[in-house]
C-alpha cells in the first residue's frame, strides 16, 4: 500500500508542479521512472476521481486546489522545516500563505511563510528548499500588526501551522 501511495504522489507532483501541462503516458513514465502500464492505470484513476480533465491536465476546481495545497503542506512537514523554524525562532505563530495556501503554485513558485517572533535574523533554508523543491520566503515580524494591510490580510487568510495570532 505504501508503494502505491508513493507512485500516486510521484504522478500528482508532476501535475501540481506543471498545472497547465498535458503529459503523455510516455513523458510521465520518463519523469517518474514508473512503467507505462502503471502510469496508464493511475491516470485512469485520476480521471475517475476528477483530478484530471479529458485532455489529461489538472482540473481547475476547488477540490483540486485544496488537495494541491495540502500536498505541499505534507512535503513541508516531511522536510522538517516546521520543526526547524520552531527551534530557531521560538515563534508565537507560523502561517503559510500565498499561492501554496491557495493551491495555485507551480514549479517556479516560492513558499511564503509568516513567522511572528522576536528573533528576526534570516537563517539558511537551503536544505529544506532542496527537499521541498521550492524557494522559501520568510516574512518575520514581532507582531502580525506590523505588516502592511494587504500582506496582513494575505497572512490572515493563510493556514496557521503553529501558535496563535493576536490581531489588534
Amino acid at each position: 500500500m505504501a508503494q502505491m501511495h508513493h507512485k500516486w504522489h510521484m504522478l500528482l507532483e508532476c501535475f501540481y508542479e506543471y498545472p497547465l501541462t498535458s503529459f503523455s503516458v510516455r513523458k510521465l513514465a520518463e519523469k517518474t521512472k514508473l512503467p507505462s502500464s502503471t502510469v496508464q492505470r493511475y491516470l485512469q484513476e485520476m480521471r475517475k476521481k476528477k483530478i484530471l480533465n479529458r485532455e489529461g491536465s489538472l482540473r481547475d476546481s476547488s477540490s483540486c486546489r485544496f488537495r494541491k495545497a495540502f500536498f505541499m503542506m505534507d512535503k513541508i512537514m516531511d522536510s522538517g522545516l516546521l520543526e526547524f523554524l520552531e527551534v530557531e525562532y521560538k515563534p508565537r505563530a507560523i502561517v503559510i500563505f500565498g499561492g501554496v495556501r491557495k493551491g495555485e503554485y507551480d514549479k517556479k513558485s516560492d513558499v511564503d511563510i509568516f513567522i511572528e517572533s522576536d528573533r528576526d535574523e534570516i537563517v539558511d533554508l537551503t536544505r529544506f528548499e532542496r527537499k521541498i523543491g521550492h524557494r522559501v520566503e520568510l516574512f518575520i515580524r514581532r507582531s502580525i500588526n506590523d505588516l502592511n494591510v494587504n500582506l496582513r490580510n494575505n497572512v490572515l487568510n493563510g493556514i496557521k501551522l503553529a501558535g496563535y495570532l493576536d490581531v489588534k
